[in-house]
């Protein structure tokens, strides 16, 4: 058995076997649990403990089998104070080890009864721990197959998931998948090197891969797995603060590999193991708010993260120095890795089967929206139809009346009564003609604003000018103050219709010896259009409703209206992404705002 461990700490790493052996017994520090457990740091330890065995074949096993430089000084049975040299470690190629192994083993001769005292040189980059273990050669073998029996079918597992996974993301083509299996690739490559397998398999001969791979595939799986969580949480960029955290999580570690393989190990990998342990405690408390809000695959996070927690937890304060605890937090690792990956493929399972769903709502929403906008655009084109026939049977039974009155007007002779009735048809049919012509333009203008491409860059100037200019009108009537060219994106045919309103609604309710002004100019972004008249006025009454359909004010008198033009301003201004309003005036009458962005190109037709 091994027995009277001590640790000696050298700082420097100046110390010799000679000064160890020089040094007095209150330097060493007793081990009672029989293990070092120093965490990263890049002091030398020297070890002391006793071989108390039965004569015979004795195989002493270190383990974990990712230390850099081992040295054990053997004592020499016929030279008492003369100590033999025997190296293993990453440092050297796993060939040059003196028994085939994933850890490192050394072949102890005892020759007699009597306890020997040995010492261990331990120098390394990664977590100072450090597991002696004495066995009979047999039990040696027989406990080394198990081990790595278990081990590997655990890889296997991993592997299997990993699969697995690719499969799903072959089908669905999820954007989690990737992070997924990064995540869990980079997880299998740290296992393989931290028990030792990729030096014992894959690259026996090769010391600086297998010094290198578990630092770098560690990062990895860090910044994979941060990346991971990111998405398996919803975490975007309306939760500030977490969206940066695991953006930093999944940055940090890739950029800290560069100084790992420079040999800063030590320096990189000790603070973000304690990142990790602030991950963890997040991830746990995101995963507790989604299961209590019974989000599909909810129950297996929480699993995954308590497994994390449980297991992952204890193996980084065992690296980090701060709990002894032997081997079990080498193998919790194992178990707890293999346990998060399980409940998190089994989390994605679920979110998987939501999505297909979702997809299944949603294609099924799609068909159903299809339907009803085919129903509803062979309902308007056929509502179109119905409105062009109408407007032909009518308009044409009131041009023939309007053209009989006008005969009469030229046979009868002048009379008071019969002229003012005559003039009363002719407004009547006049009324029922705007009221068919405005139901005309408000269906044409429905079905125009369903068609985006129709937009095209204008220049709302130009275009107001040749509106005006429509009217031949004097300047005393209608007036325009233009202050230079106004580009924008927009419909020409229902930019017309919006200025027409504007203009016919000031002339029509202003008095016929009052001007009309229209002032178009830009502020910022912004292309404003006013059309002031000196008209009754909008009552405050019927302002917040002005621009719904069929309103009209109770002191229009007998003006002719349908209650339409300023709903079709209205339609027509937001429908360009701009919008219209009444001002107040106290000068009186009325005054409408409309304002539509500029063009952000300077070309206008």
């Amino acid at each position: 058995m091994l027995r009277d461990l001590a640790v000696l700490v050298d700082p420097a790493g100046k110390e010799t076997l000679t000064s160890v052996l020089a040094a007095e017994p209150e330097c060493f520090t007793p081990l009672p649990s029989g293990i070092l457990v120093a965490g990263y740091t890049r002091r030398v330890h020297w070890l002391r403990f006793t071989l108390d065995a039965p004569a015979g074949e004795w195989i002493l096993d270190i383990l974990p089998p990712y230390l850099d430089d081992l040295r054990l000084y053997e004592p020499d049975a016929d030279r008492p104070g003369v100590f033999s040299e025997r190296r293993a470690g990453f440092g050297l190629p796993l060939t040059a080890g003196e028994i085939p192994y994933r850890g490192f083993a050394f072949r102890l001769v005892q020759p007699d009864d009597q306890p020997r005292t040995f010492f261990l040189r331990l120098a390394t980059t990664g977590s100072s721990i450090l597991v002696p273990r004495l066995w009979a050669p047999a039990a040696f073998h027989a406990n080394a197959t198990l081990e790595a029996s278990l081990l590997l079918a655990g890889l296997a597992v991993l592997l299997t998931v990993m699969l697995l996974a690719l499969n799903h993301w072959f089908w669905l083509r999820d954007p989690l998948s990737p992070w997924f299996l990064a995540y869990v690739g980079c997880l299998f490559l740290n296992l393989l090197g931290g028990f030792g397998f990729v030096a014992q398999y894959l690259f026996p001969d090769s010391p600086l891969i297998n010094r290198y791979w578990l630092g770098v595939f560690a990062l990895g799986a860090i910044a994979f797995g941060n990346g991971f969580y990111r998405l398996l949480f919803n975490i975007d960029r309306r939760h500030r603060l977490l969206y940066r955290l695991y953006w930093v999580g999944t940055i940090v570690p890739l950029l800290g590999i560069p100084p790992v393989l420079l040999g800063y190990r030590t320096e990189v990998i000790s603070p973000l193991l304690n990142a990790v342990i602030l991950m963890n405690g997040i991830g746990l408390y995101l995963s507790l708010r989604l299961w209590w809000r019974r989000e599909p695959g909810s129950g297996f996070m929480l699993s995954a993260n308590l497994l994390s927690m449980l297991g992952i937890l204890e193996t980084i304060l065992h690296l980090l120095g701060y709990i002894q605890a032997g081997l079990s937090p080498l193998y919790s690792l194992h178990v707890a890795s293999l346990g998060t990956v399980l409940a998190l493929y089994l989390a994605i399972g679920a979110r998987y089967r939501g999505l297909q769903e979702e997809r299944l709502r949603a294609q099924d929403r799609a068909r159903r929206a299809q339907a009803e906008a085919d129903q509803e655009r062979a309902a308007r084109e056929e509502q179109s139809g119905l409105f062009a026939m109408i407007s032909h049977e009518i308009k044409t039974p009131l041009t023939m009346i309007d053209g009989a009155v006008q005969s009469l007007q030229a046979l009868v002779p002048p009379a008071p009564e019969v002229d003012r009735r005559h003039e009363r048809i002719r407004r009547a049919v006049s009324r029922i003609n705007a009221l068919v012509e405005k139901t005309l333009e408000y269906d044409r203008i429905g079905h125009e604003t369903q068609s985006l491409e129709r937009r095209v860059p204008l220049d709302l100037g130009r275009l107001t000018q040749s509106v005006i200019a429509g009217y031949g009108l004097p300047v005393s009537r209608l007036t325009l103050r233009l202050a230079g060219p106004v580009p924008v994106i927009g419909t020409p045919g229902l930019i017309e219709v919006l200025l027409a309103n504007l203009v016919d609604n000031a002339l029509k309710y202003s008095p016929e010896d009052t001007q009309v002004s229209v002032t178009l100019g830009t502020t910022g972004p912004t292309a404003i259009l006013e059309v002031r008249d000196r008209g009754p006025g909008i009552p405050p009454s019927l302002r917040p409703i002005l621009f719904d359909r069929y309103v009209r004010g109770r002191n229009v008198g007998d003006i002719t209206g349908a209650g339409l033009g300023l709903y079709l301003v209205r339609r027509i201004a937001r429908w360009h992404d701009g919008e219209v309003e009444c001002l107040e005036r106290k000068a009186g009458g009325a005054c409408l705002r409309v304002t539509l962005p500029l063009s952000p190109r300077r070309e206008t037709a």
